[in-house]
């Protein structure tokens, strides 16, 4: 640990930085883990009947939530920092969506799992299906995120002798940075986003500009470390401030930003110094706070399409009124409330297995070709496909019709384009990438 010095005189103990790749890397155990669990899969399919499967649709995600999330746990506590890195939350998400994600299906009650059906009448052969098809892609990215990482080993070491020493931020750079990314953030969402979605303004602007916006969460984190290592008087204030912009979200009904700026907060207590009583503690916080409100704003929405159609805008009084009902369970949407518990929305179960479904009756998905809209903007070709539309289109070969959208997650479209071969073609670039930028981020 080295310590650094601030402008107010205090120091703050910082972890030392690893070295490139060390303790980045997948484990051999960890990819020989999946490998076996993998295996398992084959093994018991051949051993048991459709009968059997609900214990090894049980079991199997099970093991896999296990894997990842040990091996998640060992990287934040080799260093602290690694919370930022891609390959940190890829485990933990896998372990979420396709772990406990997919076993849920056999804990919840008959109402939830018939509102599931309603998507798409799975089976148990379905979940084993999909069950596979994650395995298998989770070991793709596993050993070529291995290989991303190596990759940027190697860049580091042939830059090695030109580099400069890292520069530890001050307390005053932490400080400037928050309060700049504080500023654009809230200016752009209270200038922009929030009066569109009070109906003050019916200006919708371009989302290279609007996604400034997200500069809050970053400066939330920054201050709040700052807070902590320099001004820890001051604490109490910054945390009710942060209180107020997490309220002023959920009247928004924007879940994912309140979420991020509770991630956030954990984040800076656990930047120093990572425990796991204190990784169970936010961790547990954050799920809790994800599955207390996720029906209460689906509710509210709901009531929202039910008065206006596609149209988000309400005014403070109306959504406070909304807001009152959701919690009380008064509004339209009551009669689904216990279909759409916050849990349900871990499960990609039913969106996942239709897609899977899809292909192996014949239907594959052309998406692949809107790969090119990826990397040319819109600048250069305005009229270039919209590629979030997949998800439009699962949602109306499921439902007939465009009003929503659904994913089923990278592995499953993946295998909706091309079957087991999709997996091969598309995965490994995605486990590289994230490989290589958990090493860049853990070293820059």
């Amino acid at each position: 640990m080295s310590l650094a010095s601030n402008h107010m005189g205090y120091s703050a103990a910082v972890p030392r930085r690893p070295a490139a790749g060390a303790g980045l890397a997948p484990s051999f155990v960890e990819i020989l883990a999946v490998a076996v669990l993998f295996v398992c899969y084959l093994v018991a399919r051949s051993l048991v009947d459709d009968a059997g499967l609900p214990v090894i649709n049980l079991a199997g995600p099970a093991i896999l939530s296990v894997i990842m999330i040990a091996n998640a746990v060992s990287m934040v506590k080799h260093y602290g920092r690694l919370l930022w890195t891609s390959l940190f939350w890829f485990r933990l998400s896998t372990a979420a969506y396709f772990g406990f994600g997919s076993f849920v299906i056999y804990l919840i009650d008959d109402d939830s799992r018939t509102y599931l059906e309603g998507f798409f009448n799975f089976s148990d052969v379905d979940i084993f299906k999909l069950n596979l098809v994650v395995t298998f892609s989770v070991l793709l990215v596993l050993i070529s995120a291995k290989a991303g990482v190596f990759a940027y080993r190697r860049v580091v070491t042939a830059r090695s002798r030109t580099s400069k020493p890292a520069v530890t931020a001050s307390g005053k750079g932490i400080f400037t940075a928050a309060v700049i990314f504080l500023v654009v953030g809230l200016v752009v969402n209270y200038t922009t986003v929030i009066p569109y979605r009070m109906g003050w303004t019916g200006v919708v602007l371009p989302g290279a500009f609007a996604n400034f916006a997200q500069f809050t969460p970053i400066g939330v984190f920054l201050i709040t470390l700052w807070s902590l290592r320099y001004a820890r008087t001051l604490l109490p204030f910054v945390l009710l401030l942060i209180g107020v912009e997490m309220t002023m979200s959920i009247l928004m009904f924007m879940k994912s930003a309140m979420l991020m700026m509770l991630i956030m907060v954990s984040f800076a207590f656990l930047w120093d110094r990572v425990t796991t009583q204190k990784m169970l503690f936010f961790g547990g916080l954050v799920v809790f706070a994800f599955v207390a409100i996720s029906p209460v704003v689906s509710d509210a929405r709901f009531e929202i399409k039910q008065r206006y159609g596609a149209n988000t805008q309400a005014g403070f009084a109306e959504r406070f009124e909304i807001l009152q009902e959701s919690l009380r369970h008064e509004t339209l949407a009551d009669d689904m409330q216990d279909q759409h518990g916050g849990l349900l929305r871990l499960s990609y179960v039913n969106a996942a297995t239709f897609v899977i479904q899809l292909y192996d009756s014949g239907n594959s998905s052309d998406w692949p070709k809107l790969i090119p809209a990826v990397f040319v903007p819109r600048v250069i070709w305005p009229e270039k496909p919209i590629i979030s539309d997949i998800g439009l289109d699962i949602y109306e070969l499921s439902r007939g019709h465009r009003s929503s959208s659904a994913g089923a997650g990278l592995f499953a479209e993946a295998y909706w384009a091309m079957g087991w071969l999709g997996l091969v073609v598309f995965v490994p670039g995605y486990g590289f990438i994230l490989g290589f930028l958990t090493n860049f981020t853990a070293n820059t």
